[in-house]
């Protein structure tokens, strides 16, 4: 092993403690970027909640007015009322719906490329030995869309 005190030793450093941030820095916009995509599937749901929402809500409303007047005449009408309504609402969620989907097929392609970038960066970094080990124990677990790794070893003179 290299003595930290040669150029060798620094650059064995160096790359050690980078590989170990990138692996932390990864797994956190992996979070990040789960976090984002549970609010995008929230707002995909909510739009479209709203959207049909808003149809019963006018055809609610079409029916009070029917039933206060007493005007059989205004069935047809507001049956057609209501198609129009649908064929536009249906014509917005059209739209909507396949944006929305973009964006969330987008957000789980860059949370999967941090967590590829996270666990290739853990692999690196538990793959160097910098001091020769005793003893070594890793514990990763899913953490809010990420991982969080304990790596936990034990060299010459108990240096944990």
């Amino acid at each position: 092993m290299e003595s930290r005190n040669t150029p060798g030793g620094a650059k064995l450093t160096r790359q050690v403690l980078t590989e170990l941030v990138d692996a932390v820095v990864n797994s956190d916009r992996a979070a990040d970027c789960s976090a984002e995509l549970t609010d995008l599937q929230k707002r995909m749901e909510e739009s479209i909640r709203r959207e049909r929402n808003i149809y019963n809500e006018i055809a609610e409303i079409l029916d009070t007015y029917e039933k206060e007047e007493g005007m059989d005449q205004f069935t047809m009408y507001r049956d057609s009322i209501l198609d129009h309504t649908r064929a536009s609402l249906q014509g917005y969620e059209e739209k909507l719906i396949p944006a929305l989907r973009a964006d969330i097929d987008s957000k789980t392609q860059e949370m999967n490329s941090y967590r590829a970038k996270s666990t290739k960066a853990i692999e690196a970094f538990l793959s160097m030995e910098p001091l020769p080990l005793l003893e070594w124990e890793i514990s990763p677990e899913l953490f809010e869309g990420g991982f969080e790794a304990r790596y936990i070893c034990t060299s010459q003179h108990d240096l944990k």
